[in-house]
């Protein structure tokens, strides 16, 4: 799968019409990235052994904020080697992916948990 992923890239880099760069890098996005997260999943699952699902899930939110991470500080370290004039502000870019990644489950179970009280509440029982 990384030979796949490799070659999108070069396929990106050398890609002249705009049209199959577009085409590359969705294909990037949207299919080489997910398949390349779930297998590292997978991957890290064999040596953790997850006994639930839901620790397969924060498995795999942990799996994409290592990713996030890793991405943000290609951008950044791009952002310098391109002297970039917001390069003071790309500085935070990992970070900010990080807190990305957890946000959204985080987010998610939290609203769940207050409608959930907000439910109890307004439940009125028939007898």
């Amino acid at each position: 799968m990384l030979a796949g992923v490799a070659l999108l890239l070069v396929a990106i880099v050398r890609s002249t019409s705009e049209l199959w760069l577009g085409v590359w890098v969705l294909t990037l996005i949207f299919v080489a990235l997910p398949i390349v997260l779930f297998l590292l999943r997978d991957l890290a699952a064999l040596h953790i052994r997850p006994r639930s699902q839901g620790q397969a899930f924060w498995l795999l939110i942990h799996v994409c904020a290592v990713l996030g991470f890793l991405l943000g500080y290609g951008i950044y370290r791009l952002s310098v080697w391109s002297e970039h004039p917001m390069v003071e502000k790309h500085r935070w870019l990992p970070y900010v992916f990080v807190a990305l990644v957890y946000f959204v489950p985080v987010s998610v179970l939290l609203r769940a948990w207050v409608t959930k009280r907000i439910v109890a509440l307004f439940r009125t029982e028939v007898r």
